[in-house]
């Protein structure tokens, strides 16, 4: 017995310890597991460095590697809290420059990056490869970053026009979110569901997608924001509107018939459209616009187009195309242009007045020069008198121009020349030979003071379809109001 206490007990077996406690870690047998690290304390160190590549022969089993690295995690943690020795842990996780979760976040970022500069089919590339590096693999890291990247892949792909492609990412990216309990990764993707289903047309999806997103609204107390999205539901399901009116009351949006302001309350309005405008759309629209303001008109036209290739729903490059063409004495194409922005988007700020002034100077009914003289009116920053005196020279030369007499009548009202102002609003009215204008005109006469019967009736016709709708929106509120 003495000259086998003095031989020592047979050295123990290196991978039958480490099944061992691979074992007691999957069971979540603590104990177990730091009775084995405790009694083979220098086999572990000598060994782990060896055990941290997996075997060829299981590399295809998730599961076989999930519980791997599981393992080995448990065992680098318990010789790291209850044996003060982060070694192994440190071994384990190696450069914090190699390890995987800083390479996901630092793509993640280098992928934002991207999105930022409208790069979004390159940011998509680098995205796509993450998710599939990952499949498969599970653990907290997953948990956090994989909604967050499938949500980013989603936008990608919905900027680049894969709308149907975006969906399914983004679904899943609100699935796991749900599962993990994620709360804000949860409102952002329900609120990018809910436009892309919109984007897509499809309806039903929209609504369901708006009625989750006002659910969780609720169930973080945001009541106001989440009674939003359940009125948006109702408005998808029975037909959302090419475009509408919305009220906006310090900074929060309301519908029409909804609105009931205190006399206090500012009111704006503002256009709604069925789709949200994709973003490679908005910057090459930005483009077009900084180089018409600097008389660049030939390349704010391909900028123009350009936008309304990103996102042919867009009216808003095909409105500002047709006034660019008209810039170029082009006004036939502007007439394409701005019957397309109709067709997009039915009433969009004053299409129905701009295809009206593009038709009559294709027609040699008015001249190039009665065009720039409306542009020049139309500058805000001019102050009332010297827009007055400038309206008076016009009518010289297009006393029949209704836009003139609208233009005088508002400049007038501003140096408080009421009469005068009303004046000019009736002439206009006798001239007006489309609806848009025509409707403006009535409602600045029946708002001008004084109006009486007068003023409901022109209100109400200033409601008429066809006309412009900002103006109709106006007229609407007055009448609700009783403001004239």
């Amino acid at each position: 017995m003495i000259f086998d206490w003095l031989r020592g007990r047979p050295k123990a077996d290196p991978d039958e310890i480490r099944e061992r406690l691979f074992e007691a870690a999957a069971r979540g047998d603590d104990g177990e597991l730091g009775r084995l690290c405790r009694e083979h304390e220098h086999l572990v160190l000598d060994t782990f460095g060896d055990w941290k590549k997996v075997p060829s022969h299981i590399r295809d089993d998730v599961g076989a590697v999930q519980r791997w690295g599981h393992g080995l995690m448990a065992v680098a943690r318990f010789f790291a809290e209850e044996l003060s020795q982060p070694e192994l842990i440190q071994e384990l996780m190696g450069n914090p420059e190699d390890n995987p979760l800083t390479q996901w976040q630092r793509t993640l970022a280098q992928a934002q990056d991207l999105m930022h500069e409208n790069g979004f089919r390159e940011a998509a590339r680098i995205l796509s490869r993450i998710i599939e590096s990952v499949k498969g693999l599970s653990g907290s890291g997953v948990d956090t970053y994989l909604p967050v990247t499938l949500g980013m892949l989603g936008d990608c792909l919905f900027q680049c026009g894969e709308a149907d492609r975006a969906a399914e990412l983004i679904e899943e990216a609100a699935a796991l979110c749900e599962q993990y309990d994620e709360t804000d990764g949860l409102l952002a993707s329900l609120g990018n569901l809910y436009e892309v289903h919109r984007y897509r047309q499809d309806a039903p999806a929209a609504a369901g997608a708006a009625e989750r997103l006002a659910a969780a609204l609720h169930r973080t107390c945001q009541i106001q924001e989440a009674q939003r999205y359940r009125k948006l539901a109702a408005i998808v399901r029975a037909g959302e509107p090419l475009v509408r009116i919305v009220a906006m009351i310090e900074g929060r949006p309301e519908e029409l018939d909804d609105l009931r302001p205190r006399p206090d309350e500012r009111v704006q309005l503002a256009f709604e459209r069925n789709r949200v405008v994709l973003r490679p759309a908005l910057a090459a629209t930005a483009r077009g616009e900084r180089l018409a303001a600097s008389g660049k008109f030939d390349q704010a036209l391909i900028a123009f187009r350009e936008a309304a290739r990103a996102d042919p729903h867009d009216p808003q490059p095909r409105y500002l195309e047709g006034l660019t063409l008209l810039h170029l004495n082009r006004p036939a194409e502007a007439v394409e242009a701005y019957d397309e922005t109709e067709r997009l988007a039915p009433g969009w700020f004053h299409v129905r007045a701009q295809v009206w002034l593009a038709r009559e100077l294709a027609a040699s009914r008015l001249p190039h020069e009665a065009f720039l003289t409306l542009r020049e009116l139309e500058d805000a920053e001019q102050p009332p008198d010297l827009k007055s005196d400038l309206a008076r020279k016009a009518l010289q030369n297009w006393p029949q121009l209704a836009p003139v007499h609208l233009v005088l009548g508002n400049a007038l009202l501003a140096m408080d020349r009421v009469d005068e102002a009303k004046a000019a609003f009736r002439k206009g009215l006798e001239c007006a030979r489309e609806p848009d204008v025509a409707s403006r005109l009535r409602l600045c006469l029946a708002l001008s003071g004084g109006a009486g019967d007068e003023g409901a009736k022109m209100l109400e016709a200033a409601r008429e379809p066809g006309g412009n709708l900002v103006a109709a929106a106006m007229a609407t509120i007055a009448l609700r109001t009783g403001s004239i």
